[in-house]
């Protein structure tokens, strides 16, 4: 039956008239209705969590830029300068 009702939805999806397939069948209607609704609600509760999961990704996401480019900021061109000088000035020095 869920089989079946794959095929129903498949059918109803692609606009394709299987209802006198369907009434050739030795089966219930209405629980090929049934299965089929079932169906369609999990369907949906794995879409909603998928885009949940999207959703949580694209914020981490943000915050993490936002929290790298907080970090990751560049030295005034002052300060690496007196490093660069502070550098040069005892790097000639021998202190092994």
């Amino acid at each position: 039956m869920i089989a079946l009702s794959c095929l129903f939805l498949a059918a109803l999806n692609t606009e394709n008239d299987v209802t006198g397939w369907f009434s050739e069948l030795n089966i219930s209607i209405e629980e090929l209705k049934s299965i089929s609704d079932k169906i369609l609600k999990i369907h949906q509760q794995i879409e909603q969590s998928l885009n949940d999961k999207r959703r949580y990704e694209k914020n981490v996401t943000q915050i993490l830029n936002k929290i790298k480019k907080q970090i990751i900021k560049p030295l005034p061109f002052s300060r690496f300068e007196k490093i660069t000088k502070f550098h040069f000035k005892y790097s000639n020095l021998n202190l092994v």
